[in-house]
């Protein structure tokens, strides 16, 4: 899933975070950055471009979870 990256620090999405962890047995999570808002720099201190041409971050990630031994 392509998604905003905002509720990956942000103190408001503390509960969010948590549901996600319980409902999930694995996330993988890439951090694309890109937040032309928050001024966010590369380590070479040059601008953190967005992949998408977009003023928001964004993250690609992908949740798993493995059906119980019944089959579901």
């Amino acid at each position: 899933m392509i998604t905003n990256h905002s509720y990956l620090d942000n103190p408001t999405f503390r509960g969010m975070r948590q549901h996600l962890m319980n409902t999930f047995d694995e996330i993988y999570l890439l951090d694309l950055h890109g937040n032309s808002l928050k001024k966010e720099r590369c380590p070479d201190d040059s601008p953190d471009a967005n992949v998408f041409d977009i003023r928001q971050g964004v993250a690609i990630v992908f949740f798993v979870r493995f059906g119980d031994e019944q089959g579901s």
